[in-house]
């Protein structure tokens, strides 16, 4: 797993030319490298070596296969969030001494499994008609997936109050101001984080910050009745591009 620091699109993350079975880490300090496969995340040696390999298969032929499941949750040093790493790399590499035969890999997979917060799930059994709760999801076809109903306090499973709850977006005063309505559950809870981001050219994304830059958020609790509150990030026109554009977005993200 690479966690981004500097890189660029020049940045090696394997030495293509490594030998003996190793694949060595080439980086060179433009991304951070964590094993996942290692008690916290960590190297037993150079990032790399042979020996360090999740799995090393030995035969001189026929067909070898593994699998394994990397729990990440234990990790105090390197992330123990999927979400926090940049990229997630497969590195193959063989030692061969006198021949040179074929190698074929297939079969290849790859998959995340994470848990649903207990207080999202709590919520998301209040929908008997919500038959998967994956948080990206729109399953209910009205323009706001899952995660986002809720943090505004939607129905997940019907879709004709979607426009009635999504966040509304205004300029006054030579301010941009981006209004969302805030379930309080969804903010105290600790398996998840409410993240606001704005950017003026819809690929460079800062976090919202209050008083920094001169950004505001001002929170008006229960303003659309018990336990929804109203949640005002107001930024100035400094921000916007040359074309007087800033873009705002609002996600949920599972710890």
């Amino acid at each position: 797993g690479y966690v981004d620091v500097n890189s660029s699109s020049s940045t090696l993350t394997m030495n293509p030319f490594a030998t003996n079975g190793n694949a060595w880490e080439s980086s060179n300090g433009a991304l951070t490298a964590y094993n996942l496969g290692g008690a916290d995340g960590a190297f037993s040696g150079t990032p790399g070596v042979a020996s360090d390999a999740a799995a090393i298969l030995t035969g001189a032929t026929g067909a070898q296969s593994f699998s394994a499941t990397f729990d990440l949750s234990s990790f105090s040093t390197a992330p123990d969030r999927i979400g926090d790493y940049d990229y997630l790399l497969l590195g193959f590499a063989r030692n061969i001494s006198d021949a040179n035969p074929a190698v074929t890999i297939s079969n290849l997979k790859l998959s995340g499994i994470y848990e649903l917060s207990p207080a999202y799930t709590s919520w998301s059994d209040g929908f008997p008609g919500l038959a998967d709760r994956a948080e990206a999801l729109d399953l209910d076809g009205g323009g706001l997936a899952t995660g986002l109903e809720y943090i505004l306090g939607g129905d997940p499973a019907d879709g004709s109050d979607d426009q009635l709850v999504k966040p509304a977006y205004t300029r006054t005063d030579n301010r941009f101001e981006f209004q969302y309505r805030r379930k309080q559950t969804s903010h105290s809870d600790s398996k998840t984080s409410i993240i606001t981001e704005y950017s003026s050219d819809l690929s460079n994304w800062n976090p919202v910050v209050h008083d920094t830059n001169g950004v505001t958020v001002t929170t008006t609790e229960d303003f659309y009745g018990e336990g929804i509150d109203r949640v005002v990030v107001s930024l100035p026109d400094s921000l916007a591009s040359s074309a007087n554009k800033l873009f705002v977005r609002l996600s949920l993200q599972a710890e």
